[in-house]
């Protein structure tokens, strides 16, 4: 008799679909390609597409807003219906452009500034911190990155954080 419940306890556990035992873990490194893409995550990828790609989110904010934040990272996507219209990262994770550029490390700016030349503009953002812009294309689509929280438009510069979006999706639209 314990046998035979050891087998039904046994065939039901494998019943379980894997997607249901998996545990949403957050995103804490990734590449970021400019006016493309974070982790993954490309702007106008589709919600299942996000979700084979990342996996589940560990928060759900609203339907439109799903978030895999870390302990010192922050990763989230905003959807316009159902296609990414915001990549956003801040933190401590490990988000980089290239090797030595990421998120956090000193030369951001300059490295920046040489690659994107005029077409980087920095502002004031509302709470009186410095961003830095750069409008492009991807594909038809007219995309931006926001490089956020930056320390100085001098070369050894950082930038904290990182916004792409789409021009033409997601309520605020800085291009």
């Amino acid at each position: 008799m314990v046998r035979l419940v050891t087998i039904a306890v046994a065939l039901a556990a494998l019943a379980i679909p894997a997607r249901a035992l998996a545990v949403a873990k957050p995103v804490v490194a990734g590449v970021i390609r400019v006016n493309v893409s974070v982790a993954k995550v490309q702007i106008g990828t589709t919600r299942t597409s996000v979700l084979r790609r990342v996996g589940e989110p560990v928060e759900r904010y609203s339907t439109d807003d799903w978030g895999w934040d870390g302990e010192m990272t922050s990763f989230n996507v905003s959807f316009d219906h159902d296609r990414v219209s915001r990549v956003w990262i801040a933190g401590t994770g490990s988000f980089c452009i290239r090797e030595s550029v990421c998120a956090n490390s000193r030369g951001g700016v300059g490295y920046l500034r040489r690659r994107f030349g005029t077409r980087l503009r920095f502002f004031r953002v509302e709470d009186g911190t410095r961003a830095a812009i750069v409008v492009g294309k991807l594909g038809k689509r007219r995309v931006f990155t926001i490089f956020g929280d930056v320390t100085s438009k001098r070369p050894n510069g950082r930038f904290r954080s990182v916004l792409i979006g789409d021009c033409d999706r997601g309520i605020s639209r800085p291009c």
